[in-house]
């Protein structure tokens, strides 16, 4: 707490205004972190053009949210504060998990993914690649930059799951990186 008053510029008790133990405030914290997370998923979700779109949109949106905090959050939640890490288990099991499902069936459908993968395991095996990318045992941050991770991982990803007019798209799409995808 006496870090967050100091960087925040307040006293601790100002801070204990407004939260009543530092569990309290992680608690707030990642369940406000959680809520934009999820809205901003949507709001990329009805804003895209189609599937690639969106998943290259929601890239970047991770890689500018996570690249604001500190790499050891997610270890620190991990170890210090155990309930408040299941409910971001919970979070990832049950929204992200129906986010990529939804994003890969759209991409079905669009006749831009190929269209005999099966969605359950293609997210299965995407979102375990995706958070061993926060795995300090894997991925030191010291060694690994989360904004040169997280794309790699989701080129690999849309290059394995793209048919051959997905794959035009995406590679126009990454061409075309240099111009700013729309952002929240």
């Amino acid at each position: 707490m006496d870090d967050i008053a100091r960087e925040m510029g307040i006293s601790k008790k100002t801070i204990y205004q407004y939260f009543e133990n530092k569990d309290d405030l992680v608690n707030q914290w990642t369940k406000n972190f959680l809520g934009q997370l999820c809205i901003s998923m949507e709001k990329i979700a009805g804003l895209a053009k189609n599937a690639i779109e969106e998943s290259l949109m929601n890239e970047k949106n991770f890689v500018t949210m996570f690249t604001k905090m500190s790499p050891s959050v997610f270890h620190d939640l991990k170890k210090y504060y155990p309930a408040v890490n299941s409910k971001v288990k919970d979070f990832e099991k049950e929204t992200i998990t129906f986010q990529i499902e939804r994003m890969i069936q759209r991409g079905m459908d669009e006749n831009i993914f190929r269209p005999d993968l099966e969605i359950a395991l293609v997210t299965k095996i995407h979102f375990l690649t995706m958070d061993l990318c926060f795995d300090p045992n894997h991925f030191p941050q010291e060694k690994f930059n989360l904004t040169k991770i997280l794309p790699e991982i989701q080129n690999m990803f849309l290059r394995g799951i793209c048919n051959e007019r997905g794959l035009i798209l995406l590679n126009h799409y990454r061409s075309e990186a240099s111009k700013p995808i729309p952002s929240l």
